[in-house]
Parts: structure tokens; C-alpha cells; sequence
């Protein structure tokens, strides 16, 4: 079962760590295809953008998407580009949703998308030959001068668990605390979210932990406010979360110097295992529209790189890629698969 912190009286989450309230995100519901988005060609080939409809992707909303697709018609060297590539009519760009990873996997497949936003799990699992041209870089993402964008996860725990005061905690006490209670995880779309820091838990405890246990939330903000209001005391998610939500209920300074941010986070969390850098988020294009020669395509990687778009988690920037810097998502969902076992992606 998929839980969200609204569901539950945000006066007795505030009171359990005095979070104020206004700090919790509202629902995160199915929304209905924003106005204007085309969905049929009106005369003419359709340059087709895909996305996951549910927001908290790590790639922009839907809203966002349609202003996107709205500047981009609304440029007369970009509509220019369109028609030279038989792209035409009035609306000639559709913005095409998808019901989950299964449907996005689906229409990959068959090469249905132009573009694609897609999380990184989706990327690795679909089997078409679509080209990686743009990687997310969200607050909080490691970032290089060479253009290497990472992520880290955590497990972490709260001031109730046993573990957050020792001095060393073992295999052995972080057996017991999770016997003890179940562990809060993200989305089985987030690598640094998911599968990173499942894949460290198991390596640590030198066993699998049954995903009978686990207590099910929609993103890592999620993760976090669970676990500062009591609904369990121990979670796994990307690290940027942490200091996210604590920032976003005047628990840390982001302003702050660093270690002073360290001691206010130290007050109300524990990182009991921290991943490995993962690759973040990528966005597909097809493999005529990726090739240097395609003005179309040049011009589309061009505006996504200059775009001001944001997701549920602030502001992304988009930054070139391609398929080599993600070989290694493929090694680490097979060693998750392998060590952890098959969890529905």
C-alpha cells in the first residue's frame, strides 16, 4: 500500500517533532491532462513527448511540460525546424502520459516517443534503441566540473530508534531494529532512492531484508516526514531529501555554514549507510532525431538545456549525456535483482 503523509492528521505529525504544518505537501493525486495538450495530430506527423503522468519523477510535471511544449511552438526557427522535418499543422507537438512504469516500458518499445522523460529504472528496463541526450541535476546532486552528475542515498534513522545514540551499530542491531518495526522506502523508480540504498542494507546485514517489511511512500520527502513523525523510525531514500524537508520546516539553515548545517541535521537524524554515487534521470530521444545532423533535434536538446523548469523537488537543470555514462545502472539493477531479489520496478 502507497502511503502519503497527508493522509495522515498533519496536527499529530507537527506535535511528535513540532514540524510546522504548513510544511507538509498536499496529496500527490492523479491529475487530468493539462488544457491544451494534443493528444491527436490535427493534420500532418506529430512530434510525440512522453512522460510518467504521476508527478515526483525527478523530470518536470505535466503543467510544466505543457508551457514547454507552448514556448516551443511559439519559436519561429523552432516551428521552422518542425515542418522542415514533417512535423506540420497548427499543433504539430503532443504531449502523450504514461500510467505508470509498465505502460512508459510499453510504448518505449515500440518507439512510440520522440522524447522521453523517463526515470532512470525505465530507461535501463526498456529494450528500443533510444539515445540518452540529457541527464536531470536537481538541488542537492553531486555535481563536477566534467559534467558528472551523481546521487547518493541513505538509510537513516530518527531520534526514537535505538540505533540513532550508539556508538557503533553492527549487523546485528540493525537486524533487530528492523524486526522491530518496518522500514520506510520511496518509489521503486529512484535508484539513489531505492534500489542504491536497499542494495548497501543487504551488503551490510549480509542477507536479504523481505519486502514484506517495507512501508511504502510516493517520493523521498515522504520517506523523511515519516520518519520524523513517528510512523516508524527508520527509512531509505536519496540524502538531498533530508536536509530538504528540515530546510522546508525551519529545522536547518541552508544558508548556514556547513558545519553548522551538520549539527542541526545530527539532531534529527542518523545516516546509518550512505551509497555509492548513482546516475541520475535521463531524457531520451530517438535515434534520427539524436544524430548531429538533425536540426530538429539539435534544436530540442538546445531548449531543454536553456529551459527554467521544475520539478517536486526544485528546480532541474538539464545537461548533455549519452548511453555509456548509464552501462553501470544496467550492473547495478542486476546485482540488486541478484542480492536483494526481484522487486516489481
Amino acid at each position: 500500500m502507497l502511503i502519503r503523509i497527508a493522509q495522515v492528521p498533519i496536527l499529530l505529525l507537527s506535535l511528535l517533532l513540532l514540524l510546522p504544518p504548513h510544511g507538509f505537501s498536499q496529496p500527490l493525486g492523479t491529475v487530468t491532462p493539462p488544457a491544451g495538450s494534443v493528444m491527436e495530430s490535427d493534420g500532418g506527423e506529430l512530434l510525440r513527448i512522453g512522460y510518467l503522468r504521476r508527478e515526483a519523477t525527478g523530470h518536470p510535471g505535466e503543467r510544466l511540460l505543457e508551457n514547454f511544449r507552448q514556448r516551443l511552438l511559439d519559436d519561429t526557427q523552432f516551428r521552422e525546424a518542425l515542418r522542415e522535418a514533417g512535423y506540420t499543422g497548427d499543433n504539430p507537438i503532443g504531449l502523450f502520459p504514461c500510467d505508470g512504469a509498465e505502460d512508459m516500458v510499453r510504448r518505449l518499445n515500440t518507439r512510440e516517443f520522440d522524447l522521453a522523460f523517463t526515470p532512470a529504472t525505465i530507461y535501463a528496463r526498456q529494450q528500443a534503441d533510444y539515445q540518452v541526450v540529457l541527464k536531470a541535476r536537481r538541488p542537492g546532486d553531486s555535481f563536477s566540473p566534467g559534467g558528472v552528475v551523481r546521487r547518493f542515498g541513505v538509510v537513516f534513522v530518527s531520534p526514537r530508534s535505538p540505533l540513532f545514540n550508539m556508538e557503533e551499530i553492527t549487523a546485528d542491531d540493525l537486524k533487530e531494529e528492523l524486526n522491530r518495526q518496518r522500514l520506510a522506502v520511496v518509489s521503486t523508480q529512484s535508484v539513489a532512492g531505492f534500489h542504491a540504498p536497499l542494495l548497501e542494507l543487504s551488503r551490510f546485514l549480509g542477507t536479504r531484508h523481505s519486502s514484506a517489511g517495507y512501508l511504502w511512500f510516493e517520493n523521498s520527502n515522504e520517506v523523511v516526514k515519516a520518519v520524523l513523525s513517528g510512523l516508524t523510525d527508520i527509512g531509505v531514500c536519496e540524502l538531498s531529501a533530508i536536509d530538504q524537508v528540515l530546510a522546508s520546516n525551519g529545522l536547518l539553515d541552508p544558508e548556514a555554514s556547513e558545519s553548522i548545517q551538520r549539527s542541526q541535521r545530527d539532531r534529527y537524524v542518523r545516516e546509518v549507510l550512505k551509497t555509492r554515487p548513482v546516475i541520475t534521470d535521463p531524457v531520451l530521444m530517438r535515434p534520427e532525431l539524436a544524430q548531429r545532423q538533425s536540426a530538429l533535434g539539435r534544436q530540442l536538446i538546445t531548449h531543454l538545456r536553456e529551459a527554467s523548469l521544475e520539478g517536486d523537488f526544485g528546480p532541474i537543470q538539464y545537461l548533455t549525456s549519452n548511453n555509456v555514462e548509464y552501462r553501470g545502472l544496467v550492473d547495478l539493477l542486476r546485482q540488486f535483482d541478484r542480492t536483494v531479489g526481484e522487486v516489481v520496478r
